[in-house]
């Protein structure tokens, strides 16, 4: 027997794993906004920060939202989530 996973999200997990880029990052030429919880552990300050540097986009953004995870934009303080994409994009 064969185990599939209709979503592709262990192949996407094994990519990762292996230090194998899922996308060429370097061909986004459209604005980019990164936001992050400093608790997030889905995705590392290092990662974000790599996918910022690579990113083909001149007009991108990481933000760093202390006290937040990976879902900071469901949280509590969620409106300062929103507040940073709309400052992104009407500048």
């Amino acid at each position: 027997g064969y185990m599939r996973a209709p979503s592709g999200i262990l192949l996407d997990v094994a990519h990762i794993y292996y230090n194998r880029p899922l996308y060429n990052a370097f061909k986004i030429k459209i604005p980019c906004l990164i936001l992050r919880g400093d608790h997030d552990i889905a995705c590392h300050a290092d990662d974000a920060q790599q996918l910022l540097m690579r990113l083909g986009s001149f007009d991108k953004a990481l933000i760093t939202f202390g006290n937040a995870t990976h879902y900071g934009f469901m949280e509590r303080r969620c409106l300062r989530y929103w507040r940073a994409v709309r400052d992104f994009f009407e500048d």
